[in-house]
């Protein structure tokens, strides 16, 4: 009986929801503090630990990381500058490389958990 009941919060533990946390290098702060936040409702991992491996190109460890994951959240924050050439003003924007990701997980999981 002691040991239906170890593998029997195993599973539970195991039930708990994952969730992928992008962000740029920039907003890892903030990522971070969203993991901690949430941490008693879902298994989160930030994008910095154990999503991109050596060897694999960003795209291709991604790819193989949507699969892992039942929601995706992303911090959009202000850290790089774009340029409208016709206007000739600059305003801040979000990384391109987190929108990319958003777009890749909000196809994959869906806007609803994205």
């Amino acid at each position: 009986m002691k040991n239906l009941k170890s593998r029997t919060r195993k599973v539970e533990k195991a039930a708990k929801p994952t969730m992928f946390i992008g962000s740029s290098a920039e907003s890892l702060s903030v990522a971070r503090k969203i993991r901690t936040q949430l941490s008693r409702e879902v298994d989160a991992k930030v994008w910095e630990k154990d999503v991109f491996h050596l060897g694999d190109t960003a795209l291709v460890s991604l790819l193989r990381a949507i699969d892992l994951f039942d929601f995706a959240a992303f911090v959009l924050a202000k850290d790089d500058l774009t340029e409208n050439r016709r206007r000739r003003q600059k305003q801040a924007s979000a990384r391109d490389n987190v929108v990319f990701e958003l777009g890749l997980f909000c196809g994959q999981l869906g806007p609803r958990r994205t």
